[in-house]
Order: C-alpha cells, then sequence, then structure tokens
C-alpha cells in the first residue's frame, strides 16, 4: 500500500510539472504570446470598424465592417518564435501605461488574458504626443510586424 501511494504521489508530481511548459509554449513548441491583442480603429460617420486581431499563438486576422463578426475576420499570416517574443517584451512594457481618450474615429489596443481585458485608446488614426511612449511603441512596431506579413 506504501508502495502503491508513493508511485501516484510521484505520477502525479510528473505530470504538475509538465503542465507549467505549456503556459508559454503550445503543443507543438512553438512560443506563445502572453495576452491575445486587438489593434484598430472604429467611429467616423459610418461606425465602421477595422483592424487586427492576433491570438495567443500569433495568428494574425484583419476584420473590417460595421458589425464585425468572427466570420468576417481574414487569416493574414502567423507571428514567428522572434516576433512573438519581441511582442512579449513590448507586451510586458505597455502594461505599465495607462490612457484611454476618444474622438469621432477612436484607435485602440486591446489586450486579453484570462478574461481580462486592457484597453488603451486615442483620438485619431495614429498615437499622438499625449499617448505614453509605450503605447505608442506598442501600437507602431506591432504594426510594423504586420505589415511585413503582407509583404
Amino acid at each position: 500500500m506504501k508502495y502503491l501511494i508513493g508511485a501516484i504521489l510521484l505520477l502525479t508530481i510528473s505530470l504538475c510539472s509538465c503542465s507549467s511548459e505549456r503556459n508559454s509554449q503550445n503543443g507543438s513548441g512553438d512560443t506563445l504570446l502572453s495576452h491575445s491583442i486587438t489593434i484598430g480603429e472604429s467611429g467616423g460617420f459610418t461606425g465602421n470598424n477595422s483592424g487586427y486581431s492576433i491570438d495567443s499563438t500569433g495568428l494574425v486576422k484583419s476584420f473590417e465592417g460595421i458589425l464585425t463578426t468572427k466570420g468576417s475576420e481574414k487569416e493574414k499570416g502567423r507571428l514567428n518564435k522572434e516576433q512573438i517574443q519581441k511582442v512579449n517584451e513590448l507586451i510586458s512594457e505597455v502594461l505599465k501605461a495607462k490612457y484611454t481618450e476618444k474622438g469621432n474615429i477612436t484607435s485602440y489596443i486591446t489586450l486579453r488574458k484570462d478574461g481580462t481585458a486592457t484597453r488603451y485608446s486615442w483620438p485619431g488614426p495614429a498615437p499622438d504626443r499625449n499617448v505614453p511612449e509605450a503605447v505608442s511603441r506598442f501600437y507602431s512596431e506591432v504594426k510594423s510586424i504586420i505589415k511585413s506579413l503582407q509583404d
């Protein structure tokens, strides 16, 4: 009986130690993003909403329309390991900032993790000088990475 309990305990410890690796990698060993990301613009006369979403595996999709739904997204590509690592670094920096302003047309970044959303927004198509540096840098560098997938 002692040996059976010991074997079960050892098996449980082994399984628990393996599961922590899955938090930063998917089943194929690829690095994962710490948050899912949405970058876009909304508002204006038409109420249009457009931008990009990036899931935790690095899959990038574009969306556009007045009422965007998951079915209306178009796949644009997938971030590679280096790009995911770069975006994770940017996420850790931008999470230290706070900024939400709105305008007729509002640009935004939304980071989601475990059911919690962190949102940054500003009036106009690009961050102005009032937007914190970490938010501006995140926006421009992530948009640049997305553009590189389309070239």
